[in-house]
């Protein structure tokens, strides 16, 4: 099956910013505490809950806490689990989502795609169309699977 994503920003997204904010909240809290569910299991509840879902938007949020992300079908939720791939230049875009650099060949030639994993808690109905619509916060990690914390093309 041929699955199609879409890249998307969201450039007026108080909305979502402030669902987010408290989700990640709670989601950061539970982890501390050791508290979080597995992944699968998180899906699953959320399925049950919301059995009519089309669509999953993941998200990951640039320099400027721009939403940026991708929008892909239900069947899709369960290998999230094992991350789904961005560029590492998301943390390098300015507001419009061009990629500020001094040189475009160097962009080219360093900007690996990098894992992004789910933040767990943060699977939630979409803003629009909540009962077909997801949505997911993703972390980006680095080779060794630690917090994704700097990007340099030089």
């Amino acid at each position: 099956m041929n699955q199609k994503s879409q890249f998307f920003s969201l450039k007026n997204s108080s909305d979502l910013r402030c669902s987010f904010s408290k989700v990640s909240q709670n989601a950061l809290a539970e982890t501390e505490s050791g508290n979080s569910i597995p992944f699968t299991q998180e899906v699953e509840n959320y399925l049950f809950k919301y059995p009519d879902t089309k669509h999953v938007d993941i998200y990951i949020n640039d320099i400027s806490g721009v939403f940026r992300g991708k929008r892909v079908a239900v069947a899709s939720l369960h290998s999230l689990e094992k991350g789904a791939y961005f560029p590492q230049s998301v943390y390098s875009m300015d507001k419009e989502g061009k990629v500020m650099s001094v040189e475009d060949s160097c962009l080219a030639e360093n900007e690996p795609d990098r894992i992004c994993v789910p933040v767990a808690g943060t699977l939630r109905p979409g803003g629009h169309n909540p009962a077909e619509n997801a949505q997911i916060l993703l972390t980006m990690q680095d080779e060794q699977g630690k917090p994704y914390e700097n990007w340099n093309p030089a």
